[in-house]
């Protein structure tokens, strides 16, 4: 199992990258979409936090996250 730790927001429209970038520095992570989460529960107000990704990334690697996606985070 990862630990993982939270590292920011992203632009859904920077996901491909995002994705790219951590995949070729064997770096783990993890997506959500606290809008789509919402929505599916039923309770989401329209047009909120429809367009972001929060990022989680394994603990041991952060730090090196944090300075690869610098111009991806919010």
């Amino acid at each position: 199992m990862i630990n993982l730790s939270y590292l920011g927001i992203i632009s859904t429209f920077d996901v491909i990258s995002v994705k790219e970038i951590l995949q070729k520095n064997k770096i783990k992570f993890f997506l959500k979409n606290l809008f789509d989460t919402s929505v599916s529960a039923g309770w989401a107000n329209p047009g909120s936090e429809s367009f972001q990704e929060h990022l989680y990334v394994d603990k041991k690697k952060t730090a090196a996250a944090k300075k690869l996606l610098a111009n991806y985070l919010k």
